[in-house]
């Protein structure tokens, strides 16, 4: 059972969880019969950030109030910017997530092909490299 459920109603998932993100659950919610055409972005923790050259973990943090805020505004745009957008989903992690893991998920369906930038949601803090 996923943590984070998709919405009841609406064409719209938006959300931030400190869990694994739902990516089955999100891709088989985006799919509509009338959309023939679903775009993805699977963001995953790297093992290097810009001076550091070893990182093992990756700490995310957000205030979910001005995040939930700012992707609702980032979806209504795309759904302006591209009329034929049916659903979209917008899900990042917060709390720890190690090198490998994924950090952010966004599913768009539309009834053709579209490009939806996925947001930059969370402060990343990289944690000082440790000598072995």
């Amino acid at each position: 059972m996923d943590c984070l459920p998709p919405p009841p109603t609406g064409d719209t998932w938006l959300g931030l969880t400190e869990d694994a993100l739902p990516v089955g659950a999100a891709a088989d919610w985006t799919v509509r019969p009338d959309c023939g055409g679903l775009v993805l972005f699977n963001g995953t923790a790297r093992d290097h950030a810009e001076h550091r050259p070893e990182v093992s973990l990756l700490e995310y943090e957000a205030y979910e109030e001005h995040v939930i805020a700012r992707l609702v505004v980032i979806a209504d745009q795309a759904r302006v910017r591209w009329p034929s957008v049916g659903r979209i989903a917008m899900i990042h992690r917060l709390g720890p997530v190690a090198v490998g893991s994924r950090s952010s998920s966004g599913r768009t369906c539309a009834r053709s092909c579209v490009g939806v930038p996925p947001p930059v949601i969370c402060q990343v803090r990289a944690p000082q490299t440790r000598s072995r």
